[in-house]
């Protein structure tokens, strides 16, 4: 099992990890042929121009010790995906 297969697999179990890194989640969407397009600091969105969707905002996060995405941000993306048909 690859590496992006093992954080797929962390991303997409119930209930959602409590420690998915913001690279973990930016190699989930990488996975799904998402880029982070920053617009400016922490915020951006993450583009798909192969099926032209958009994800915003998508905020990075930041602060002391940050780097873990709250659950409802991570069932927020697993939404957002299996709205364009990419979970099921």
């Amino acid at each position: 099992m690859t590496q992006v297969e093992k954080i797929l697999q962390k991303f997409t179990r119930l209930p959602p990890p409590k420690d998915l890194t913001w690279l973990e989640l930016v190699q989930v969407m990488a996975s799904f042929g998402f880029e982070w397009e920053c617009s400016g600091g922490s915020h951006g969105a993450f583009v798909n121009e192969e099926i032209n969707a958009e994800i915003k905002p998508a905020v990075k996060p930041h602060g002391k010790g940050e780097n873990v995405i709250p659950a409802y941000q991570i069932r927020n993306y697993k939404k957002i995906l299996a709205d364009y048909g990419f979970l099921s």
